[in-house]
């Protein structure tokens, strides 16, 4: 009875908890990165139209505010994620996300972060997809 107990009391943390912050981890490391007030440019499933998002980011970077915008990529056995970023300080960053870069099931996220000298380009057909522009 009382292991039962403890499974459910573990149980219902784990679902409350991720309730409370429904986020997956990229979209918290996003966050992170390009500050609560950022534009949110959209977070593009795998073959869905991205020149909306894209043009998003462009405007946002234009004018100096930060912003993400983020498309998926096809992954194996794992969810796969690139993001360009202007962080609150304007710094451009590229993030690369893999959400189990071991493969198999369970959560076992990395990120691959790269700082650009000066903004980023988005290459729709590349893999991945954001590269930093050269200088």
């Amino acid at each position: 009875m009382r292991k039962w107990i403890t499974t459910l009391m573990l149980t219902l943390t784990a679902h409350l908890t991720s309730w409370a912050d429904p986020r997956s981890p990229f979209e918290s490391e996003l966050a992170r990165l390009a500050g609560r007030a950022a534009q949110q440019c959209g977070l593009v499933s795998l073959h869905r139209a991205f020149a909306k998002g894209w043009q998003c980011a462009v405007e946002a970077d234009r004018s100096g505010q930060p912003f993400w915008f983020a498309v998926q990529g096809q992954g194996e056995d794992s969810e796969v994620w690139s993001a360009a970023i202007r962080t609150p300080s304007g710094e451009h960053v590229v993030l690369d996300y893999d959400s189990n870069v071991a493969g198999g099931r369970g959560l076992n996220p990395h990120f691959s972060r790269t700082s650009c000298p000066a903004s980023i380009e988005y290459l729709p057909t590349e893999v991945p997809p954001f590269r930093c522009k050269r200088v």
